[in-house]
């Protein structure tokens, strides 16, 4: 077994057994919780989403460049002073928020600052995997949060008097309970640098805040804001059929998606720095992911309006209807996380803003424009013709990029 198929087989095998834990928590979480909990909790993870690229400014993609460890310490440090830096002016916003209402803000922001934060750690794990090649740990710490989700979010469930706090509550105690298995298990070895030091580093990746940035939030735009839109045009009751569906599809897409993209990310490196071809590659890693991916989907698209009322409850059936309609958007999502990468490993990272930027605001422009007359079939709809219209113009770059590349770096004297 080649090293990149071993990467890809432990971190799906990784995500696949977290999400088999997930999925057998949801017909109990969703008697459990109304589909306004789930509107609540759809909010949250978006805004979490947004806020955790925000703490990290993409630092965390750059700790894979460096040849050598000591550089990729200073980054590592310079990321986790920033995500600290800035959960602390988020919680001390929270608190003025707070007192300028003399309420506590909603649900959905209070658990804000720390699942940031914890988000900006597990991204640190993450990339030190991808530089020693190992996703054991990695892949073991995505089961670990699971387990505590599910069964912290049940409890909570059963014991809360206001449930709309359980499954965001339930969702940072995953992310602790990760982040203290990762920890203990690398206990990785990061000493105080000087400001010079950190100031030297941020100067040298610059670009990652500057460019990579802006392209990571645009690609989270995709998924975090929908539930934001749906809550406003509709109701929070809409958003949370919307929570559930995207939990069986799209979200499972995307962590699929997500461990495919970060075996890719390594071996298109190693393969760069190589000085080899990468264009046949890219494109053969990309045919054979959406082969398995359509079949996957379509499977399941096929049976989800006639089972989720039997098995998450009748009050969560309009959710399969959703399931049908965003399947094509999964199928895109999934495209483009791997591809993604291609701009930031050969160098072209403005071209990337502006392919991310195709890939996320014109599936939210039809979301809103079918929204707008008045109908959610019809706004997701748009959502999925747009995601995969663009996704395709993204795959056609990624091709233009990828075939540069080899004129210059496979070719050079």
């Amino acid at each position: 077994m080649s090293r990149f198929t071993k990467n890809i087989a432990q971190l799906v095998g990784g995500n696949a057994a977290s999400q088999v834990v997930v999925f057998g928590a949801t017909p109990l979480l969703t008697r459990l919780f109304s589909p306004e909990d789930f509107g609540v909790y759809a909010v949250f993870s978006g805004s979490n989403a947004v806020l955790a690229a925000l703490f990290t400014l993409k630092y965390d993609l750059a700790i894979l460049l460096p040849k050598e460890d000591v550089e990729a310490r200073g980054i590592t440090r310079l990321m986790l002073y920033v995500a600290a830096t800035l959960a602390g002016a988020v919680a001390l916003g929270l608190v003025a928020w707070g007192a300028a209402l003399h309420a506590l803000p909603p649900w959905q922001y209070l658990f804000l600052p720390a699942s940031g934060l914890l988000a900006a750690l597990v991204a640190a794990f993450q990339q030190w995997s991808a530089r020693a090649a190992d996703y054991r740990r990695y892949s073991k710490s995505l089961l670990v949060a699971a387990l505590v989700m599910a069964t912290t979010s049940c409890a909570l469930g059963v014991a809360l008097p206001v449930t709309a706090a359980g499954l965001p509550l339930g969702f940072v105690l995953g992310q602790a309970a990760a982040v203290a298995y990762l920890w203990l298990a690398v206990r990785p070895r990061l000493v105080a640098p000087h400001v010079e030091d950190l100031r030297g580093v941020a100067g040298d990746y610059r670009r990652f805040p500057l460019f990579v940035l802006p392209s990571a939030l645009l690609a989270l735009l995709a998924t975090s804001v929908p539930p934001w839109l749906v809550e406003r045009m509709f109701s929070l009751h809409d958003a949370g059929q919307y929570a559930l569906a995207a939990r069986m599809l799209i979200t499972p897409s995307a962590l699929v998606g997500f461990a495919i993209a970060e075996a890719f990310r390594a071996e298109l490196m190693a393969r760069l720095h190589r000085r080899e071809a990468v264009t046949r590659w890219v494109l053969a890693t990309l045919g054979k992911s959406v082969v398995v991916a359509t079949i996957a989907l379509a499977a399941l698209a096929a049976v989800a309006p006639y089972a989720f009322g039997l098995v998450f409850g009748e009050a969560f059936r309009p959710a399969g209807e959703l399931l049908l309609l965003l399947a094509p958007a999964a199928l895109a999502q999934f495209v483009l996380l791997p591809m993604s990468f291609v701009f930031v490993a050969t160098d072209h990272v403005r071209l990337g803003t502006a392919a991310q930027a195709l890939g996320s605001l014109l599936p939210l422009a039809l979301l809103a424009a079918g929204g707008h007359a008045g109908s959610l079939t019809q706004a997701f709809t748009g959502y999925s013709a747009g995601s995969v219209a663009a996704a395709g113009a993204v795959v056609l770059l990624v091709w233009r990029t990828c075939r540069a590349a080899d004129r210059t770096r496979h070719y050079a004297p």
